[in-house]
């Protein structure tokens, strides 16, 4: 029982909200979409649909939401009317359904409050099948005006600079027949004097022709006197009944309120984990374990013996609480572990949104999708891939007639799907697309003074050079695969979490995008060595093999010195002087330590005073105000209290031997 007084809402309870909502929302966004794709599925999922619908009126009614309960109790009328067979779903009321959870999210997600939702264009909306498809256009003509990213910037540019905008409003007779056609009649007489910026419903969206009306936003430079708006609102077009022009501000969403100083910001509402209780059950069992190991820790403390039979049962109760200890880790880790089926159940929407935009019909495969990872990693994995979606279906997905022509499906596919390798999980994102052109990305890399003209690069070198800062061969910037960002940010974000990406790609058959990354960032298993007393983690993925060798054993080919790893000669390096200790200060006599590290086909011998052996260990960020140095990781503290540095693997060999990781 809580009660909420005006907008003042107890934080704990809010979080918990949004996190139940968001997660609501979710399902509802993939249920829609499977219909949508298999419209008979209706009959078994709107029972589900439905009761979303309830679970979401019922907490925004407790939450004090009563806009929000208003539109959701007009939602759940819906899904029963479809129960009872008085109703049906069609793709156009699944649009605005979409459209409803999407702006509803935002909404709920934003946290403020204070501000109320606006409900009535969503009533309106939701109301549409009983006016027609007119009444959805006319509907969406009164939603407020949204832009993305790259118009939005514009805008505000536009006003910082003192340029004038204007919306207008054309009401279209009730008998007219040629809506488009008027519009642009109206539209190039007024650009005479200013610019177009934006028409709603575009041009060449079919709702034009089903619509009351349209509105334009224009641009003028200096701003338009009286009369010239006389001569453009009175310009005669024969299927127009009112034009209406008024000065026009953008205004952006506001941002979410910063709370006054001394307050404490609410958690954010996705730091929330769902947990199986069965995992809850183990966790407790492991702590009644360790009470019953610290019980006979206590009794010895309290008998004092010195005899044998105490410290045989001593050393039992050691051994117990180090395997205790090992699985109430485990149990801890796994507290953190999500299916990747989170990430990839809001793809099938977005695939849904793009194909219909670019009118490219594609069907997504998923696979593996029960593999687990940590939280943390999934949350910063949603980013790389949807741009890597979105560009498979802008740039890899060719038009129906294009893979018609090539005898292909005219239907597209695209395989998302997850494996685990070790300590690794591989994600993979392939599509059936045209490939990528290998001479088309080499012309442009010349082009952009990437490559010398005369390199000779292998297949892989050329396919790395799409990861170049704001490298892209599209012929025309769109805002569905970045608006001419490059891939060089998915790169970017995957090497952040420690891990890589490969692609491979056949010109006429597809591309398919490799991302390998940790299964958590928090505990790993290290190969400890020592240099110069200083002891460092090396991550065991990254170790090939170990060697104690002798002085004569290490060959000097050109200069540097090689050691001789099964007919393959490896470069040697020394640990020491990558950190600036000098020569002298190891003590070690006799054959030298070596750790063949690999990353991909490049491998590195790294010569140590000691190898320690292998560890698992948690992985503990730097003090941010340290210098920072690009050989380092991270730290971690060992079990003797001694603080172990932690190593970069790949960037020890793009140190020693630079260009040879991409």
């Amino acid at each position: 029982m809580f009660v909420v007084s005006g907008n003042n809402i107890d934080q704990t309870l809010s979080r918990l909200f949004v996190a139940e909502t968001r997660e609501q929302l979710e399902k509802f966004t993939q249920i829609l979409v499977d219909v949508d794709n298999e419209p008979n599925r209706i009959e078994t999922e709107v029972h589900e649909l439905f009761r979303i619908a309830h679970n979401i009126k019922g907490s925004s009614g407790m939450m004090g939401l009563s806009n929000v309960k208003e539109v959701m109790h007009r939602v759940e009328n819906h899904f029963d009317e479809i129960r009872q067979g008085k109703a049906g779903l069609s793709s156009e009321m699944i649009d605005v359904l979409l459209r409803l959870s999407d702006d509803l999210l935002s909404y709920i997600e934003a946290e403020s409050w204070q501000n109320p939702w606006n409900s009535q264009q969503w009533l309106e909306l939701l109301g549409f099948e009983s006016q027609g498809k007119a009444g959805l256009a006319n509907a969406q003509l009164k939603q407020a005006l949204e832009f993305n990213e790259e118009q939005a910037k514009t805008l505000e540019s536009w006003q910082s600079a003192g340029k004038k905008l204007y919306r207008v409003d054309l009401k279209f007779r009730q008998d007219a027949v040629m809506k488009t056609v008027s519009v642009f009649t109206w539209k190039k007489h007024a650009e005479q004097w200013c610019s177009t910026f934006a028409v709603i419903p575009a041009m060449d969206d079919p709702a034009l022709e089903q619509a009351d009306g349209v509105v334009l936003i224009l641009q003028s430079e200096t701003g338009l006197d009286e009369q010239t708006l006389g001569k453009i609102s009175g310009y005669p077009v024969f299927d127009l009944e009112k034009v209406q022009i008024e000065s026009w501000e953008y205004r952006p969403k506001p941002a979410k309120p910063v709370p006054p100083s001394g307050e404490r910001a609410p958690a954010a509402a996705d730091q929330t984990i769902r947990v199986d209780s069965v995992k809850i059950d183990r966790l407790i069992n492991y702590i009644g374990e360790l009470l019953t190991v610290k019980a006979g820790f206590n009794d010895l403390i309290e008998r004092q013996e010195q005899s044998k039979a105490v410290w045989n049962q001593l050393t039992k109760l050691v051994q117990q609480f180090e395997q205790i200890t090992s699985d109430f880790q485990l149990a801890l880790m796994e507290l953190r572990m999500v299916p990747l089926n989170q990430i990839f159940a809001r793809f099938p929407r977005i695939i849904r949104d793009i194909s219909k935009r670019l009118n490219k019909p594609v069907e997504i495969e998923f696979f593996g999708e029960d593999t687990e990872i940590d939280k943390q990693i999934s949350e910063k994995l949603v980013d790389p891939l949807t741009h890597l979606i979105r560009n498979a279906m802008d740039h890899g997905i060719e038009s129906p007639e294009k893979r018609q022509v090539s005898g292909k499906p005219s239907t597209g596919k695209i395989r998302l799907g997850a494996s685990q390798e070790g300590d690794y999980i591989v994600i993979s994102i392939s599509d059936d697309g045209n490939g990528i052109d290998l001479d088309k990305v080499r012309q442009k890399a010349v082009k952009n003074k990437l490559i010398d003209p005369s390199a000779q690069l292998s297949k892989e070198e050329i396919i790395r050079l799409i990861f170049a800062p704001g490298f892209s061969t599209a012929e025309k910037v769109s805002d569905i695969s970045g608006r001419g960002v490059g891939l060089d940010v998915v790169e970017t974000s995957i090497r952040s979490l420690k891990g890589e990406i490969e692609v491979d790609s056949e010109l006429g058959k597809g591309t398919t995008f490799r991302l390998k990354v940790p299964l958590t960032l928090a505990i790993i298993q290290a190969f400890l060595v020592k240099s110069c007393g200083q002891t460092m983690a090396i991550p065991s993925v990254n170790v090939l093999e170990s060697y104690a060798i002798r002085t004569e054993d290490i060959q000097n080919v050109g200069g540097n010195d090689v050691f001789s790893l099964r007919q393959e000669f490896v470069p040697l390096f020394y640990l020491n002087r990558l950190f600036g200790m000098e020569d002298d200060c190891s003590q070690v006599s006799g054959p030298l330590s070596l750790v063949i590290l690999n990353r991909g086909r490049n491998k590195l011998g790294l010569v140590v005073d000691e190898l320690v052996g292998q560890a698992e260990i948690m992985i503990k960020q730097i003090n941010k105000a340290l210098p920072d140095n690009p050989l380092v990781s991270g730290a971690t503290l060992l079990g003797n209290g001694e603080v172990a540095l932690i190593l970069d693997a790949k960037q020890l060999i793009a140190e020693v031997l630079p260009g040879k990781v991409g």
